[in-house]
């Protein structure tokens, strides 16, 4: 008899720890369950406000695009750029003239070499190599197709992109909106020089004449096309940029000519 007992026990022990065991074993499933729906609602939340990002940036640059079109003669470009803040979110837009980079096609080879001047004696091999990739069939149609050119880096790409363009076919650079790192660049160009015309533009008087003979590499006035940047903030991980080239035609029908969207 004791020993149908003892045997019942022991059965009975290994039940339990069988049904221990299931029970364990449905706890785990049901926390990676519970951490694979919040991961996944986590995730949909976070593709949803990227796409808000999205509609918000190129809402953004649509309403820019919109404002070179109607802009009137002597209105300043700053007042286009903005900026909106509101809790989490954040909307900025800024608009350059792209005229007053350096052109990939057309500018000229010693302005490259002193912006690549940092680079060492690999200057001079990229220069060249720049001058090689020009005699292609149509030249340069992206910055980003410097990435191809022998000897240029990601990086290097990336630090140049903002001061070059392919859309203006101008050796020289629109005087209203060209910054001091290309400024520095031109031949002749003096820091002393440089820094009085930045001021006498700053003070809205500009003088090309204070940069001597540097000023025969600027051109009078703003250029006819635009760079147009929008970012868009929802919150942690929800950063989206859009950027657009435009050149407004005002004319019926057309107003405007989008020459790059990315």
């Amino acid at each position: 008899m004791s020993g149908n007992n003892s045997q019942n026990s022991s059965e009975s022990g290994f039940a339990l720890l069988s049904v221990l065991g299931v029970l364990l074993l449905l706890a785990t499933l049901a926390t990676v369950a519970l951490n694979l729906g919040e991961r996944a609602v986590s995730e949909a939340r976070l593709t949803v406000e990227r796409i808000q990002a999205a509609t918000l940036a190129e809402g953004a640059i649509e309403r820019a695009i919109l404002g070179l079109v109607e802009r009137a003669e002597g209105v300043a470009i700053e007042r286009l750029s903005s900026e909106v803040k509101t809790g989490t979110h954040r909307i900025e837009i800024a608009v350059t003239d792209a005229c007053a980079a350096w052109d990939l096609n057309q500018g000229d080879l010693d302005i490259l070499y002193s912006l690549l001047k940092n680079e060492g004696e690999a200057a001079e091999r990229l220069v060249l190599a720049v001058a090689d990739a020009r005699r292609m069939a149509r030249g340069f149609s992206d910055i980003a197709q410097l990435h191809a050119v022998p000897g240029f880096s990601g990086e290097l790409v990336d630090r140049l992109r903002e001061i070059m363009t392919v859309h203006c076919g101008d050796r020289r650079l629109a005087a209203e909106g060209v910054g001091e790192r290309l400024l520095l660049a031109l031949p002749g160009a003096k820091p002393s020089a440089v820094a009085a015309y930045l001021a006498s533009r700053a003070a809205g008087t500009p003088d090309t004449a204070l940069l001597g003979s540097a000023a025969e590499w600027l051109a009078p006035g703003p250029g006819a096309v635009w760079r147009v940047h929008a970012t868009a903030v929802l919150g942690p991980g929800s950063r989206v940029e859009r950027r657009a080239v435009v050149m407004p035609e005002h004319r019926l029908g057309q107003p405007y000519r989008i020459l790059a969207w990315e």
